[in-house]
């Protein structure tokens, strides 16, 4: 894993800790889902 690679993934880490300090859940599953269905692009499907 290169480093651009970790500081993006830790940005998020920091993100989803920061929102979950507020009570804030987010289901990603049904946010990954719902683009899916919708045929939009993911980071996901890109890394595939």
């Amino acid at each position: 894993m290169n480093i651009a690679t970790t500081n993006q993934i830790n940005q998020v880490k920091n993100s989803l800790e920061l929102l979950e300090q507020f009570g804030i859940e987010i289901d990603l599953e049904s946010i990954l889902e719902e683009e899916l269905e919708q045929g939009l692009p993911s980071d996901i499907s890109n890394a595939i």
